[in-house]
């Protein structure tokens, strides 16, 4: 599980989308490598549901790969710039995203994660939970993460880094979904805290000035180590006999 709370302006992928919006978006592309996928998860006694689509496309033969994310990008951009084609603002986003995407990587079919995922546009201060199973991609902004700590983190696509295609299509929850509504509980006139739900973490934000801000905890508070980051300015810390000054991006 993880949190992520934005401080500038930030769109996420985040949970799979209605299986007919996909099939819709999809079949939009015209690919015709995808069609058999699409026969797939519009048949009711197929198996293939928008989390075996992620898997599929996630574990695309290497030596088709480049083409199939050359001809999305292609056709996405002839959605976009038809004039007989009706698109509502979040189709038009997540078209715009595909084709971003495959500017980005331009070897991996997964720049179609913005038709398969739903697209979450956040806010500073709008806090995105994410449990666990649920496939996600961080598209642009600024925000601090905190997450528990685990050994299994899993990457699909659209990274440098280690990939393991099936072990995403293992460990995909296709029910499982981002959550928005984070609880939020003021501690003190200074202090507020996210307190998504699970034991692993919490996540607070503390505004101070000129003045001297006591953080007090309690017993049914989460128990474990806690980070200061900081975002901008300067701020002094002290905690026992320990004194440190902190500067934006600095952490203790």
């Amino acid at each position: 599980p993880e949190m992520l709370l934005p401080v500038t302006e930030f769109a996420a992928l985040a949970g799979l989308s209605p299986r007919d919006r996909i099939i819709q978006m999809l079949a939009s592309l015209n690919v015709p490598a995808l069609r058999p996928v699409l026969l797939t998860l519009g048949s009711e006694a197929g198996q293939t549901g928008p989390a075996g689509v992620l898997a599929i496309l996630a574990t695309w033969p290497r030596a088709q790969r480049r083409a199939l994310a050359s001809l999305i990008c292609e056709r996405a951009h002839g959605l976009l710039g038809g004039t007989a084609t009706s698109l509502d603002p979040d189709e038009q986003s997540s078209l715009e995203w595909v084709i971003t995407l495959a500017e980005q990587h331009p070897d991996d079919p997964l720049v179609v994660a913005p038709l398969l995922l739903r697209l979450h546009r956040l806010q500073p201060g709008q806090p995105i939970y994410l449990p666990n199973g649920v496939p996600h991609a961080y598209l642009s902004g600024v925000g601090v993460e905190i997450m528990a700590s685990s050994d299994n983190v899993v990457r699909g696509g659209l990274t440098s880094k280690r990939v393991d295609s099936q072990a995403l299509a293992d460990l995909l929850d296709p029910d499982a979904a981002p959550l928005l509504a984070v609880p939020r509980t003021p501690l003190s006139p200074h202090e507020v805290q996210w307190q998504p739900p699970v034991p692993e973490f919490a996540r607070s934000r503390v505004v101070v000035s000129n003045i001297r801000v006591t953080l007090s905890r309690e017993p049914s508070d989460p128990v474990g180590p806690e980070v200061l980051l900081c975002l901008n300015g300067e701020v002094a810390v002290s905690s026992d006999d320990r004194d440190v000054r902190l500067r934006g991006g600095q952490s203790a």
